[in-house]
């Protein structure tokens, strides 16, 4: 399925959600979850809306900012206030009133709440999903075709980020290894580095790794105790932990520079022979969609899944 058929596709239903992008977590969170919801829609019979406007990693117009549209998208700012990423345990009648208008002002059927639960349902990795009457496929197929169409950046972002990528000293085959750090530890265990290692050297007797990290200690120490392997990575000096509240503080030209060279490492990591890291991790969940599962392993579970 390529762009022009998802969109056919997608103009073609009657109800409608309202996706909130950006609003409460870190970039991959936001766009793994998307993702869901894309498939939940395509599955439902639901038109797939886009709201980035106050995305917490916006430049200027949030998805726009980054990546090419790929549909519908809608500028109200009441979702700021009315379209939160998680169901509330307890809703006051008077915003109920309000969520009710407003969606029956502007035609939305849902708002990203009141789908939550059901995107993110376990249950949803067991279904099949066929696109234009093409053969079924499971979630994590499926989530590769919608990845390949919508993770298209716009001009300024590929040259940005390609120039990012031949700055790396690499060249011929490596390995990748996702190793996450920083306010990750508030959410899962954190696991060694040696264990990331350990893995990557029983998949391939490739010794050039690419080491997409938060944390430069994992790079020092990585050097330090494997000094046959050559390591490249974007990760700077400076950098000792990825802490998302301290991520929003920065200016938005800092963080434009620090998604440009994510996006870099990220494409890096997809580009080689396999890439060890953790599925319990965003970036975990998201390469194991973006790649063939034959390619992508976790040193915290063995199978992929919603995380």
């Amino acid at each position: 399925m390529d762009l022009a058929e998802y969109q056919q596709i997608n103009d073609s239903f009657e109800r409608t959600l309202v996706f909130h992008l950006g609003g409460e977590a870190g970039f991959f969170s936001e766009f793994n979850n998307m993702v869901l919801a894309m498939l939940y829609c395509l599955k439902h019979k639901i038109r797939f809306v886009l709201y980035s406007d106050d995305a917490n990693f916006k430049v200027r117009r949030g998805w726009e900012d980054f990546f090419i549209s790929f549909c519908a998208e809608v500028r109200q700012s009441e979702h700021r206030a009315l379209n939160p990423r998680q169901p509330p345990d307890r809703m006051p009648i008077a915003r109920q009133l309000r969520i009710y208008r407003f969606k029956r002002t502007n035609r939305i059927d849902f708002l990203t709440h009141e789908l939550w639960n059901r995107f993110r349902d376990p249950g949803l990795a067991r279904r099949r999903f066929s696109f234009g009457g093409r053969g079924r496929v499971d979630l994590r197929s499926a989530a590769r075709i919608l990845i390949a169409m919508i993770w298209r950046y716009n001009a300024h972002t590929s040259s940005r980020v390609e120039a990012i990528k031949r700055a790396v000293p690499m060249s011929g085959e490596y390995l990748g290894l996702h190793i996450r750090r920083g306010d990750k530890a508030r959410e899962a265990p954190l696991v060694e580095a040696s264990r990331y290692l350990d893995k990557a050297k029983s998949l391939s007797s490739v010794h050039q790794m690419f080491l997409a990290t938060d944390d430069y200690g994992v790079v020092e120490e990585a050097a330090r105790d494997h000094r046959d392997y050559s390591f490249s990575t974007l990760c700077l000096p400076s950098e000792r932990g990825y802490v998302h509240q301290a991520f929003l503080r920065q200016d938005r030209t800092v963080r434009e520079a620090q998604l440009m060279r994510l996006f870099a490492s990220i494409d890096i990591l997809a580009g080689a022979e396999c890439v060890v890291g953790t599925f319990s991790s965003n970036v975990g969940m998201y390469l194991g969609m973006r790649m063939s599962r034959d390619r992508v392993f976790g040193v915290d579970q063995e199978k992929w899944g919603i995380c």
